[in-house]
């Protein structure tokens, strides 16, 4: 399983961008439909009960190979990249909207 981790790792850097939030946008549109995307969150707290995406191995898979692509980023500006696209789903193509709790 770690040598299946390590691929999925590789593969995420390789999908590349201008800087680490691009990389970070590109990688969880290429992982995520939409209407996925607005049923998380990073940390799954919130009134409108979303799931949290920090703590999956999805999300490790994810942390690391946006390391691997950008050795300066942090683990603090990736969360708040990631954070930042999701909180943003909703409204775009495909995401289903805001709803009100």
């Amino acid at each position: 399983m770690v040598g299946n981790t390590h691929i999925k790792v590789l593969q995420i850097s390789r999908i590349g961008g201008r800087n680490t939030k691009d990389c970070a946008h590109k990688v969880l549109d290429r992982l995520f439909i939409n209407s996925l995307m607005a049923k998380f969150n990073l940390k799954g707290k919130g009134k409108k009960e979303k799931r949290p995406l920090e703590g999956t191995k999805v999300y490790r898979a994810i942390q690391e190979g946006l390391m691997k692509f950008d050795p300066t980023a942090t683990e603090e500006n990736i969360k708040a990249n990631v954070s930042e696209h999701l909180k943003h789903a909703p409204q775009r193509r495909g995401g289903g909207g805001f709803t009100t709790p």
